[in-house]
């Protein structure tokens, strides 16, 4: 809107507000608000209701209030645990001061002064407040719109946190009363857990809404907390929840598998008694049903699932409070617990003992309704109160409410006389004025089932004087006329109706009832003369003409067509004048501007017209007051005074009347407006609670200027207002006192209140105290009939339902002599058939012919398939589109599974079962993201083999001695590079790597050598130059060892690897919210790698589910098959025990429906098997009524036929059914033919089995019988333990797999909890995205610059180390030419040697080459020498001096020439050089910056990862612990109960961590012995290098002696080279080589020859050792041969002797033989020995030595 129209926007015209009203009393208290009731002491009761806070005494029933103050109501209240004080948190509303936010206020108590105000906890308004258990803080929760949760110190008014609780009405809050670092919350369709976390950003509020699983989501009231976490919940189905974590553990119910209560449980209370140092504890709940039921804790506790997917526990005590009471909150007090009843009272039951209820369930007292006295405390209305009036004629009121009843109040005493109450709920009320009813007692009430009542008040109660309903649907209003003859009633239905009362409390006349126009609804109503005016719901207001009684027969209906008026007005008022609003603009505006702005002005006043509103009240005003008619509307402001008298009775266009003036406030929608009864006042109720009394008679003014603001006692609370529902604070009813003193008010609140208006100017004054006259009240006379059926029906339905019944009663008497005529037939018809049946058989007719009428039967049939096919052709649609909705529910919920959920059970134990995972197929978009992952896997993995092979390959072909310097290495100096002779004779690289950068091969003294040896005789010159290539080689890797020398704080490679080893796999332990935790490199997630892990995760948990669903199908198809085999055996054993005769039921296995489920669904019948189907049963019942028709004696005819006859009615589908029918017809015929003596044989069979049977059987038969006996019942028990064997082997695989489906079902739900955290992370990663990949994209950038950039470097660096390779050759070449000219100068004079190197040096002008291009002044100017010297020199002319040869001259010349362009070379060279030198500076430079750059984004990059981990962090993370993983390390190895600082370590880290610290040791130890050897070896290698430096020392000062000796002085080696060689002595010496190499070769062959014999030797001996070991155990075999000989003989000798052991001579002599050959056998061992000592050959073994001493015994003999 542009600030002008915003400036030209009217003001409101209201006045300012002007609060009167005094507060006389409340007789009301909200029963069906949450939690309502508290005691703050046991004799008070503290309450809410609309802008008061109530506090009741039980005994004396006396009221006080606090009025809110913030002017929108009370929103909730708490008290503290000391009952020192409450708090009261309330509403912004209509009253409020200011557009601000509610307050919570603190009172104290029982002085109610206010102590404290805690500011900005919500935006509109406060659901639920409640203390912790200490009393230090408070815990609010607001309403719409925001719902914030809020923390509050509130001895200090601040608060400490605060978080939005859910997207609902919260119902309650509260602190853990164990520990107040937890809340619960609960309220419209959830529960929610929250802790009071300690993160690295501070204290936080973090909430889990509770998972509801497998229960419905509903509405949770009541709740308790259990000391370990769990919290125990209501719900609105009567069960109760045990909540663990924030996941539903189980749904509670009582034994037999009833809810805990008839209805919502609203209230769970944990109660605890102390008994010594036990603590006894049982749960207390109440719910709609009006019981308390108590329950054991433990039983609750532990409560778990079972099979019957709930818990079943035993109910301790069962209290009911009242058959009709509705618990909807309690407060326990010492003795007695207060009970606020939703039926509109306050009950007391006393308290009961924890202990007394645990003996009494010990002792095994049932659980039924105790009977423990509950005595209701008071009685009010209940709900909303939505009619009141007060007596003409003293103060006493009556007020009518939704909850049905009827209530008589004196006010003024503050007392309830008494109450009646109805089915229904009260609507209108009206008191018969004094001067219709003298009495002052006629009341006359609407109710919203449609019925109108006229009641008297009596003296002890109300009494019905008539009743009637004229409508179906609520009264909404009624009208007498100005003489109370006629009566007007407007329902909910958009009817009128109208009464006649020729006396009010006895006869009233039921005229007619007539649709209203549009059948709208109508709000208000009243008489104008003889028509009827109504408000209706359309914005209409019309009125009603009169109907005439004669014009409608109440015979026929009372239904007529009414004749109305329609009242033209205008819902707004005209907006100003456009020429007036357009001249306030500002007049320095063009034209356009104003036309702009003109219609800017305009639009203000029609933007918010929505078209017609409902029209609320309408009221005539007395003519004194102008005779206006007063219309308010449902729109804020809407409520005029108009004239009233621009009435259309046809289509005729009118002019609208305009407003004259708005008696409502602003931002208030009038509900009410009532005249006072003396007329002073104008009473106006508002939807926001307040009240208004306008000025009628103009006491300050003009009339219905001036008005008064009833001070707030209604819920004034602003909200959105939804179609048909009233606001909480509505005013219902407004009445005042006959004498206009006191002013009574009732809202949708249920709150009702009066007032005292003496601040009002000239209003009269209530009296203290009025004692109600009950002797000048009517007595109790007998009541009339009232109507008490629910179900009654109105006026019209009764008349019509009359109709009904006259019809139905004539219809019926027709049918009944229909009946009489068809039962005479019938008779008649039976007499026939038993005359028949009676008659002769040649004489009887058969049915056919007793078929009265064939073409009527086939009539019937063709009638009933012609309906059956209509009925199809009507369903048709119906059919399609079920089975079009069931074929979408499959694809969605069937066909998309891999396995479903089947329950497969043992055999033997029914409860005992195993279910398989309820598996869905993948989605293509999962298979394609599978195939993604896994194939980008393999490529990876593939790359990274092929990385690590290339790099293998690479380090096998480089070698240690071809890897590249880096590029910061030192640089070489000329002495650095071997020099060779080309052939030009220059000097050059000795290797092509030379120039690249790379290190020189080493050529080895034996390679040397063999060249040697290969060539001839080399010149001295030669030799010279090898000499010096190898001391320059020498040198050269002298120098690249002392550059690769490693510095003194240079680590050791092998120690920093080892330490990136350590890094890489010893592990972190740092926590990842620690502040200071890094994220590594490898360590850090995306998007791409967390949605990596999801999917795979979730390929892995549909493999295991389909890898247990298919070893359980595999169970189900083998309990398929043993089925079949049980029942085979079971078959064989009812086979034996019909032939035992035993009375024993087999019971036969089956597979059971929810086992097969898939099997039954694909065998799911067709619509042609389901047709044929019902034809048969139609087939069925229609025989059935035949053969009933038959027994009753009539149509015998139609039943005549049987099963032949009806299947026969089905016409064959082809010629092979009609053949086949033929068929079974014929066969029956035949059947029936012999069915005489088929019967007749088998009657003889019977009689002869009969008479067989009854003979006594031989004792063989008995035998052979019993013998069939016992092998039968051994068959049986064999057949018995086969099944009981199969059935017990599959109950123990069921068992089993049971068993693995728990585990496996555990580790699937953690692998399920870890997709969910894996899912949040992806989101939150995602989130991230954008920032990772552009920074991503900017460390890549970054390094490829840097990659550049070193890349170029590298290159600078080659070139500059090529050019210095280059420089050090050329250098070498001028030192080349310098030796040269010293061996040219060697052998003349000094003189002429001095002269010619002068010479040589000297500069002279050349003429510059014309290649390539020019060269600069600078470099032209280099040619000539700058100082005076020089240039005298060169005056000098170049002759050759006296006394030196010509050709040495012209060589010192060509020297010179050579050494000027080497020269001009090497400055080339050099600038070279320099520009390389600036370019690798800037390169360098650039690195820098570069390097730079990539630490700053890394560092980025570190913060960005940090704080994207500190986000993941705060993602809740599940972890499934045993009580035996749990181990606290603690002082007293307990688990503390403050557990926000411990983290969850796995005992595996844990024993690495206490191994860490023992390998640390050993380490520790072994780097202690590793550092004392290289300690001990620096030590020993320091002394070998000052024993090697002093060798050398000592040699160097031998040679440096040596020199002396043989030169005189100190002379260099390599000028030695230059010394020429005898060429005779190099001659011979190379011949004494060769001949030295040619007698080698000669030796090296006779080497060969004499190996070659050696080897041949020993092979002989070898084999010559094989033989003698053959021998040897040839001649050991003998010896034993001999021996037995030897044994036999002494044998047969001792027989011969008889057993003489005396020795004869020859014995003796045999003996001395036998010693003198062992003597000699060792004699030759001994020299045997000693030869093969002397010669290294072998030793014989005893056995050969026994040979060798046997065979040369002969040879001594």
């Amino acid at each position: 809107m542009p600030p002008k129209a915003k400036e030209m926007e009217p003001e409101p015209s209201f006045p300012s507000e002007e609060f009167v009203g005094q507060i006389l009393n409340c007789f009301s208290a909200d029963f069906t608000r949450l939690d309502n009731v508290h005691l703050i002491d046991d004799f008070t009761v503290l309450t809410a209701t609309g802008n008061l806070v109530l506090t009741i005494e039980i005994g004396t029933q006396k009221v006080g209030w606090i009025q809110g103050l913030d002017g929108g109501g009370i929103g909730a209240l708490t008290v503290h645990p000391s009952k020192t004080c409450f708090a009261v948190a309330e509403k912004i509303g209509s009253q409020t001061t200011a557009a601000k936010s509610p307050n919570v206020y603190i009172y104290s108590f029982p002085d109610k002064n206010l102590l404290k105000t805690l500011k900005g906890g919500t935006e509109k308004y406060y659901t639920a407040a409640s203390f912790n258990s200490n009393g230090d803080k408070l815990a609010t929760v607001g309403g719409e719109s925001d719902f914030m949760l809020t923390i509050w110190n509130w001895e200090q008014e601040c608060v400490i946190l605060r978080f939005k609780a859910w997207g609902s009405e919260v119902f309650r809050v509260t602190f853990n009363p164990f520990d107040d670092g937890f809340l619960t919350t609960s309220g419209n369709g959830h529960i929610k857990f929250w802790e009071m976390a300690s993160t690295f950003t501070g204290l936080k509020l973090q909430g889990a809404i509770g998972k509801f699983g497998k229960v419905d989501i509903q509405d949770i009231v009541g709740y308790a907390e259990l000391p370990d976490g769990k919290v125990l919940s209501g719900s609105q189905d009567g069960c109760l929840l045990m909540w663990e974590a924030n996941l539903l553990k189980t749904e509670i119910k009582q034994l037999d598998g009833s809810s805990c209560h008839e209805g919502p449980v609203e209230v769970v209370h944990l109660l605890e008694e102390n008994q010594g140092d036990e603590v006894l504890r049982v749960f207390l709940s109440a719910g709609n049903d009006g019981k308390m039921r108590y329950w054991l804790f433990s039983d609750v506790d532990m409560a778990d699932t079972t099979v019957y997917d709930h818990c079943r526990v035993k109910c301790l005590k069962t209290v009911t409070v009242n058959d009709n009471c509705c618990i909807r909150s309690i407060a326990r007090g010492t003795t007695n617990w207060i009970i606020q009843d939703a039926q509109g009272a306050y009950w007391k039951t006393p308290v009961l003992s924890v202990t007394e209820i645990l003996r009494e369930a010990a002792e095994g007292a049932e659980a039924e309704p105790a009977d423990i006295p509950s005595s209701k405390i008071l009685q009010l209305h209940s709900g909303a109160i939505t009619c009141v009036e007060a007596s003409p004629n003293d103060y006493v009121c009556a007020t009518g409410g939704q909850d049905g009843t009827l209530r008589l109040w004196a006010f003024l005493n503050k007392k309830e006389l008494y109450t009646e109450s109805y089915s229904s709920g009260l609507t209108c009320l009206h008191w018969v004025p004094l001067k219709f009813d003298k009495s002052g007692s006629l009341l006359v009430v609407g109710f919203a089932n449609g019925i109108l009542r006229v009641v008297r008040r009596t003296q002890t109660a109300f009494e019905l004087c008539c009743a009637w309903k004229p409508h179906t649907e609520s009264i909404r209003a009624f009208a007498f006329n100005e003489d109370y003859t006629w009566v007007a009633t407007v329902s909910s239905a958009g009817d009128i109706f109208f009464f006649r009362t020729p006396q009010l409390a006895a006869e009233w006349i039921p005229i007619g009832e007539s649709p209203l126009p549009e059948s709208s609804p109508g709000n208000s109503v009243h008489w104008e003369g003889d028509r009827v005016v109504v408000g209706q719901e359309n914005g209409n207001v019309i009125a009603v003409q009169r109907p005439d009684p004669s014009s409608i027969d109440p015979n026929v209906t009372f239904v007529f067509s009414c004749t109305t008026e329609k009242l033209v007005f205008s819902q707004k008022p005209k907006p100003p004048e456009r020429q007036q609003k357009v001249a306030e603009l500002n007049e320095d505006d063009n034209e356009e501007e104003e036309e702009e702005e003109e219609e800017e002005i305009i639009d203000l006043h029609t933007h918010d017209d929505q078209g017609p509103v409902p029209v609320n009240a309408v009221v005539r005003l007395p003519e004194k007051l102008g005779n206006s008619l007063i219309i308010a509307m449902q729109r804020a402001e809407g409520s005029y005074m108009y004239s009233g008298v621009s009435w259309q009775e046809t289509d005729t266009e009118m002019t609208s009347e305009e407003p004259i003036l708005n008696i409502a406030h602003y931002n208030s929608v009038v509900k009410r407006v009532k005249l006072s009864p003396m007329g002073t006042f104008l009473l106006v109720g508002c939807e926001q609670g307040t009240v208004m009394l306008r000025d009628a008679i103009g006491n300050h003014g003009t009339p219905l200027k001036k008005a008064y603001h009833i001070n707030l006692g209604h819920d004034g609370r602003q909200e959105v207002r939804q179609s048909g529902v009233c606001l909480p604070g509505t005013i219902q009813g407004l009445a005042m006192s006959y004498d206009e003193s006191i002013l009574l008010s009732v809202s949708e609140d249920g709150s009702f209140l009066s007032y005292s208006l003496t601040e009002i100017p000239g209003a009269a004054s209530p009296p203290p105290f009025h004692d109600v006259d009950f002797s000048a009240w009517p007595k109790l006379s007998s009541e009339v009939a009232d109507i008490s059926d629910k179900q009654a029906l109105s006026i019209q339905q009764t008349k019509e339902k009359e109709d009904r019944d006259r019809a139905f009663a004539a219809a019926e008497l027709k049918k009944l002599t229909l009946r009489e005529k068809v039962q005479k037939l019938q008779e008649e018809y039976q007499l026939i058939v038993h005359e028949n049946m009676e008659a002769a058989p040649g004489k009887q007719i058969n049915k056919d012919e007793l078929e009265l009428d064939p073409e009527i039967t086939r009539l019937l049939h063709e009638e009933n398939d012609r309906k059956i096919n209509e009925v199809a052709a009507k369903w048709a649609f119906e059919t399609a589109k079920s089975d079009l909705a069931k074929k979408k529910l499959e694809e969605m919920y069937v066909e998309c599974l891999k396995v479903d959920r089947i329950i497969l059970r043992a055999f033997s134990r029914h409860d005992k079962c195993v279910s398989s995972f309820r598996t869905p197929q993948l989605t293509d978009r999962q298979k394609e993201k599978i195939e993604d992952m896994v194939h980008n896997l393999i490529l990876n993995e593939n790359h990274r083999r092929e990385v690590h092979q290339d790099i293998n390959r690479q380090a096998s072909t480089e070698g240690p001695g071809q890897a590249q310097a880096p590029s910061g290495s030192p640089e070489l100096s000329a002495q650095n590079l071997p020099l060779q002779t080309s052939e030009s004779g220059e000097v050059q690289p000795a290797e092509s790597e030379a120039l690249n950068g790379t290190k020189p091969a080493t050529v080895s003294m034996s390679a040397t050598q063999k060249s040697l040896e290969k060539t001839h005789v080399k010149s001295q010159l030669e030799k010279a130059e090898e000499r010096k290539r190898q001391r320059q080689e020498r040198k050269a890797v002298r120098e690249q060892l002392l550059a690769e020398r490693p510095d003194n704080n240079q680590e050791d490679p092998k120690d920093a690897q080892m330490i990136l080893k350590a890094e890489q796999n010893m592990g972190d332990k740092k926590l990842k919210i620690d502040p200071n935790y890094v994220v590594k490199e490898t360590e850090r997630v995306t998007a791409e790698r967390k949605e990596r892990q999801l999917v795979l995760l979730e390929e892995s948990i549909n493999t295991l589910r389909l890898d247990f669903n298919e070893r359980f199908l595999a169970m189900r198809n083998l309990k398929e098959r043993l089925i079949g085999n049980i029942n085979r055996d079971l078959k064989k054993i009812d086979d034996i025990n019909k032939k035992l005769k035993l009375d024993e039921k087999v019971r036969y296995y089956s597979i059971e429906p929810e086992e097969i489920p898939d099997k039954i669904r694909q065998e799911s019948p067709d619509r042609q098997k389901l047709a044929q189907f019902e034809k048969e049963r139609l087939k069925a019942r229609r025989k059935a009524e035949k053969e009933a028709k038959a027994k009753a004696g009539f149509g015998g005819d139609l039943a005549g036929g049987d099963d032949d006859e009806e299947e026969s009615d089905a016409e064959p589908a082809d010629e092979t059914d009609k053949l086949a029918q033929a068929r079974k017809a014929s066969i029956r015929t035949h059947q029936r033919r012999e069915s005489h003596s088929i019967s007749a044989e088998m009657r003889i069979n019977l009689e002869l089995k009969t008479k067989l049977e009854k003979l006594p059987k031989s004792g063989l038969e008995q035998e052979e019988e019993a013998m069939w006996r016992h092998q039968l019942l051994f068959d049986k028990k064999k057949l018995q333990r086969k099944i009981e064997k199969t059935i017990t082997t599959f109950d123990d695989i069921i068992d089993e797999l049971r068993r693995e489906k728990f585990k496996l079902e555990g580790d699937l739900k953690m692998a399920d909890m870890k997709i969910l955290l894996l899912y949040r992370e992806l989101v939150l990663l995602k989130e991230f995205k954008k920032r990772d990949e552009i920074l991503t994209k900017k460390l890549e950038e970054h390094r490829n610059e840097k990659l550049e950039v070193t890349r170029k470097t590298t290159e600078c660096q080659d070139r500059l180390n090529e050019k210095k390779v280059e420089i050090k050759q050329l250098l070498d070449r001028e030192r080349s030419n310098m030796d040269e000219m010293l061996q040219l100068l060697r052998d003349l004079s000094q003189p002429i040697r001095d002269h010619l190197m002068k010479i040589f040096r000297k500069k002279v002008k050349r003429k510059q080459p014309k290649e390539g291009e020019e060269e600069s002044e600078e470099s032209s100017d280099d040619d000539w020498m700058s100082d005076d010297e020089e240039e005298n020199d060169n005056d000098e002319e170049d002759v050759c001096p006296e006394g030196c040869d010509e050709e040495v001259y012209q060589a010192v010349l060509e020297l010179r020439a050579k050494r000027l362009e080497q020269e001009d070379v090497v400055n080339d060279f050099q600038k070279s050089m320099d520009q390389l030198k600036k370019e690798n500076e800037s390169l360098t430079k650039r690195e820098k910056t570069s390097t730079q750059k990539l630490q700053q984004v890394e560092r980025e990059i570190q913060s960005f990862q940090t704080e994207k981990q500190q986000k993941l962090n705060q993602l809740e993370t599940s972890i499934v612990l045993k009580l035996s993983q749990v181990q606290a390390l603690t002082e007293e190895d307990k688990l503390p109960f403050n557990q926000s600082n411990l983290v969850v370590f796995t005992n595996g880290g844990m024993r690495d961590l206490c191994d860490r610290i023992v390998q640390l040791q050993t380490d520790k130890k072994a780097l202690n012995r590793e550092h004392n050897e290289h300690k001990r070896q620096h030590s020993q290698l320091s002394k070998e290098k000052r024993a090697t430096e002093a060798f050398v020392k000592e040699w160097e000062q031998k040679v440096y002696e040596v020199q002396l000796l043989k030169f005189g002085q100190r002379v260099d080696l390599e000028s030695l080279e230059d010394v020429s060689v005898d060429r005779q002595t190099e001659e011979l010496k190379e011949k004494l080589r060769q001949e030295e190499a040619r007698w080698e070769r000669a030796m090296r062959v006779q080497g060969q020859a004499l190996k070659k014999m050696k080897e041949l030797q020993q092979n002989v001996i070898a084999r010559n050792s094989e033989l003698l070991k053959e021998l040897g155990e040839l001649q050991q075999e003998q010896q034993f041969l001999e021996e037995q000989l030897n044994v036999s003989q002494t044998k047969i000798l001792t027989r011969m002797t008889g057993g003489s052991r005396i020795a004869t001579a020859a014995d003796r002599s045999n003996l001395k033989d036998l010693v003198v050959m062992q003597q000699r056998e060792i004699d030759a061992l001994k020299s045997e020995i000693a030869m093969l000592r002397r010669k290294g050959g072998h030793v014989y073994t005893p056995v050969v030595s026994k040979v060798v001493a046997s065979a040369e015994q002969p040879a001594a003999g």
